[in-house]
């Protein structure tokens, strides 16, 4: 499944643009992963960052924390909605979140946190959200 952009809409009379009321969401689990990357709140964040920089989304602002017993959240405000990371890495597992309602390449994100997490299985959903019935 590839995602791609939606179209702008353009009220006559104004300059305003209109977006769809439609978007993508990634749901995933991921298990097994390597733990020196998942207890370790930069590494993930830089993961988020090339997952989002490939996906072709617009990072807005970021933020991350390293709880005490080594998990990490760390999530990407995005100009398209948000991508986000929590870890457990005494189960050596982490949930992805990553929602677009406009550019952003859903498979490519999941395909570069994959590469740099290195889960041996995975558990992903993509659920198609919105969906303006007035189109």
């Amino acid at each position: 499944m590839q995602l791609s952009s939606t179209p702008e809409v353009t009220n006559q009379g104004t300059n305003a643009k209109q977006h769809k009321f439609a978007g993508r969401h990634l749901l995933a689990s991921y298990f097994d992963c390597d733990e020196n990357v998942i207890s370790d709140a930069q590494r993930c964040l830089t993961a988020l960052r090339n997952a989002a920089a490939a996906s072709g989304v617009t990072v807005v602002s970021e933020n991350v924390h390293h709880f005490p017993n080594g998990a990490v959240t760390a999530i990407l405000l995005l100009a398209e909605s948000h991508a986000s990371i929590h870890t457990y890495p005494e189960h050596r597992s982490c949930f992805i979140d990553f929602f677009t309602c406009g550019a952003g390449n859903i498979e490519e994100f999941d395909g570069v946190l994959k590469s740099e997490l290195k889960p041996t299985r995975s558990d992903v959903k993509i659920v198609d959200r919105g969906g303006d019935q007035s189109d």
